[in-house]
């Protein structure tokens, strides 16, 4: 979408501006334009999808690749203007009958932009942003290039799952952070480089698990005019790499080669291994379950574990790794940046601290370290968890990566959550179940992609709607099922408004067959990437 009397460049021109800005900020000097660095920015990323428009043929780009090859898709102009199919509701017998008139109305959407964004280029599912190019899924954003699943913030390249950040590249997993290069799970932090598991530190440099921490490098602790020079150099180094190859190795990549050498831990290691082990209830989750399967299905579904399954289709999966220190399994996250660092350096978040305390370079390793000899050098410290918590949490369990949440179970980044489970990344969301990537939403069951969403079941990309099944690209929407492509309706099926009565005859036909089939299977076959399936 661009403004009126635009020439079609302004995001990628207004991108490249910042990116040749942030270079400065962060690395000290230019290195090229953003378009010779777009391959090493888009790794590590969430992946995307693409198709072409059924109707021009022209190049759609997709929020997820969860999209089916054989469907009609459109572009977003595309889809607004077309007449609707006739239909009429009349025509609506029974259940098979419904979803026949689905199936011949509905069309999936590339290059999705909602509410009040400008200047988005090569990107999807864009909510209140502006000059956004080559990203997905994001919100309340300014000068997002290269990016995925990005809230509130400005100026970021090359980021994955990040919120409220300010001038960062190529960091992932991170909120309240500014001037960050290669950071993976972060807070609070500023100034920092080829960080993993820090909060609120300032000045750091390849270091792990810190806390509140300043001009520290190998999790070594300097004065600031020892710290300074050595900054400098490698950021000289980082610079001088970038600007000749258009790409720097990744946090994983280091990990990666520190990993071939051997796991040797000092004898003290001994004395840090402790189970992960926390009391926790599960009534809370099952009763917030309860009470979305309510008001969206009409009536209480039973135990929410016999339906884990069904309700992880579409969502990321929790890993499970080993604490090298042999004190058991940990839950791990699977976002792409974290499940590429090897899984032979984890230990447990209790592990974690009094290692850290024990694994620091010498100040000699300190003042011989370069960028080359990153991952060889940082063998003997490199070992990390695969949990992050932070902020104040309560009764959650199997969260590899959680902030500020309570009474959440196997939710996959869990940042500012509240009652929910089998979810991924709803940040600023509470009874959200079998739903990934839904922000600022509550009550929903098997939603995706979407902004501001209540009492919803197996929608897609959508924004400020309520009440709404099986639905894609709808905006301002209410009461609607099988309806894409459309804003501001109410009462809808399949795209037209039928009235308080036949719409609610309609929904107690699909919500029987819903009902039915999650009863006696645990699952329902339909969702909202298949409506539209040859």
């Amino acid at each position: 979408m661009f403004m009126k009397g635009s020439t079609g460049n302004e995001a990628y021109a207004y991108a490249d501006k910042h990116f040749r800005e942030a270079c400065k900020v962060i690395l000290g000097g230019e290195v090229g334009a953003l378009k010779e660095c777009e391959e090493w920015l888009l790794a590590l990323k969430q992946p995307m999808g693409s198709a072409k428009s059924s109707l021009s043929g022209a190049p759609l780009t997709l929020v997820s690749p969860d999209f089916p090859q054989a469907a009609r898709y459109l572009s977003m102009d595309e889809a607004f203007a077309a007449k609707p199919a006739p239909f009429s509701v009349n025509d609506i017998k029974d259940i098979d009958s419904l979803f026949r008139a689905a199936f011949e109305r509905f069309a999936y959407s590339g290059n999705l932009v909602f509410g009040n964004s400008q200047f988005v280029e090569g990107s999807s599912d864009v909510s209140d942003s502006f000059y956004v190019y080559k990203s997905a899924r994001v919100l309340g954003c300014k000068a997002i290039a290269c990016s995925t699943i990005i809230k509130d913030s400005n100026y970021l390249f090359g980021c994955n799952v990040a919120s409220k950040d300010e001038y960062c590249m190529r960091s992932h997993q991170f909120t309240f952070d500014a001037r960050c290069f290669e950071v993976n799970l972060s807070t609070s932090s500023s100034d920092c480089y080829y960080t993993y598991d820090c909060v609120g530190c300032k000045d750091a440099m390849f270091s792990f698990g810190q806390r509140n921490a300043a001009s520290m490098i190998g999790n070594l602790a300097l004065p600031k005019e020892k710290y300074l020079p050595l900054k400098a150099a490698l950021l000289e180094q980082m610079r001088s790499e970038l600007k000749a190859k258009k790409k720097l190795p990744s946090l994983s990549d280091i990990f990666t080669e520190a990993a071939r050498g051997p796991a040797v831990l000092p004898s003290e290691a001994k004395a840090c291994a402790k189970k992960f082990e926390r009391k926790i209830s599960r009534a809370p989750v099952q009763k917030a379950w309860d009470a979305t399967c309510r008001l969206v299905l009409g009536q209480e579904m039973g135990d929410i574990t016999r339906f884990k399954e069904w309700l992880l289709r579409h969502n990321y999966r929790i890993r499970k790794v080993q604490s090298v220190l042999g004190s058991g399994e940990i839950p791990a996250a699977s976002y792409e940046n974290l499940k590429a660092l090897p899984d032979s350096r984890y230990v447990n978040i209790d592990e974690r601290a009094p290692l850290t305390r024990l694994l620091k370079f010498t100040e000699k390793e300190a003042g011989a370290f370069t960028l080359a000899n990153a991952g060889k050098t940082l063998s003997r410290i490199a070992y990390i968890t695969s949990q992050f918590h932070e902020g104040t949490i309560l009764n959650v369990y199997g969260c590899p990566l959680v902030m500020w949440s309570s009474d959440c179970e196997e939710v996959h980044g869990c940042i500012f959550m509240k009652r929910s489970a089998y979810s991924t990344w709803g940040r600023d969301s509470e009874h959200l179940f079998g739903s990934a990537f839904v922000l600022d939403s509550g009550f929903n069951i098997k939603c995706y992609n979407s902004f501001k969403l209540k009492g919803c079941f197996e929608v897609d990309s959508a924004r400020s709607s309520a009440g709404c099944y099986y639905c894609h690209n709808v905006e301002n929407c209410h009461d609607s099922i099988f309806c894409s492509n459309v804003k501001n309706l109410r009462y809808a099926v399949c795209n037209k408004e039928v009235g308080k009565e036949e719409f609610a005859r309609v929904k107690a036909m699909l919500l029987a067959r819903v009902v039915g089939e999650l009863k006696e299977k645990g699952g329902c076959a339909a969702d909202v990437y298949s409506i539209g399936e040859k």
